[in-house]
């Protein structure tokens, strides 16, 4: 397997792809504690499609392929947003790029666009 899914929130899915099928089990910035209770969740696989279900969003992957918006989407199932798409690569004209690990040696402005 080079796909691995891990349900973290009934909204909040860790993907990961690796070439060799090796995955990192440590903990992340936003999930130090991996030991939670797991959230309800549904998966099941048919003609190379991967579907994953949570009480709120809708998984589909193309099995074996790495991840991009041709292979790759998540779909809100529920609340005011139902029906909105992600995909890998989509643009977000909202998206303000985090922030900078550390200010120092700027002076003035920084960009944050982590494209450049």
């Amino acid at each position: 397997t080079k796909a691995r899914f891990t349900v973290l929130t009934s909204r909040l899915i860790r993907m990961e792809w690796s070439e060799s099928g090796k995955f990192v089990d440590d903990a992340s910035f936003t999930f130090v504690n991996r030991l939670l209770p797991v959230p309800s969740f549904t998966q099941a696989e048919d003609d190379g499609l991967f579907k994953l279900n949570t009480d709120d969003v809708e998984l589909v992957y193309k099995v074996g392929e790495p991840f991009s918006a041709d292979t790759l989407s998540i779909t809100l199932t529920t609340g005011d947003r139902k029906g909105t798409k992600w995909v890998p690569g989509l643009e977000d004209p909202k998206n303000l790029f985090g922030t900078a690990r550390t200010l120092d040696f700027v002076d003035g402005s920084l960009d944050l666009d982590p494209s450049k």
